[in-house]
């Protein structure tokens, strides 16, 4: 057993003092890595409040409305508007538009081209869906974007 100064024996340090240099190595890096798992995670639920950020730091620019026409032929015409409401220009480099039918049959369209969106502006965005036999009853806009 170990003393401490004042005499009186530590148990902490007399169990520390028992363990192989192995045990104290992992005990030291189980520590640490607890230590920044729990700082992380702490980190990530009370991170930027500001925007919705993915993982390799691409984000969601706001639809800010849209109208969808079809005509006889299938072809759903979808135009909206997208604006950027961060402080910094971005680059919007992908624009998804998911359509579901009457049955439930998922439907891709397209919307081409990629923008470049300085603060506070908006920029109108023409896409379309193709369906033989136009019932579609649902549809979805989903844009990504990351700093320019």
């Amino acid at each position: 057993m170990s003393s401490d100064d004042d005499g009186k024996t530590g148990r902490l340090r007399g169990w520390w003092s028992k363990r192989s240099s192995y045990s104290r190595k992992g005990i030291i890096i189980l520590g640490i890595i607890l230590w920044v798992c729990i700082t992380y995670s702490l980190g990530y639920s009370e991170g930027v409040d500001s925007a919705t950020e993915m993982d390799d730091e691409r984000f969601h620019v706001n639809i800010v409305n849209y109208t969808i026409t079809h005509d006889h032929d299938g072809i759903y015409n979808i135009t909206f508007e997208i604006q950027n409401n961060y402080e910094e220009t971005v680059f919007v480099d992908d624009i998804s538009i998911t359509g579901f039918n009457s049955s439930e049959d998922r439907l891709h369209g397209w919307a081409f081209g990629y923008y470049v969106l300085p603060p506070g502006k908006k920029t109108r965005i023409e896409g379309i869906i193709w369906e033989e036999h136009p019932n579609i009853l649902t549809v979805g806009l989903q844009t990504q974007a990351h700093v320019f």
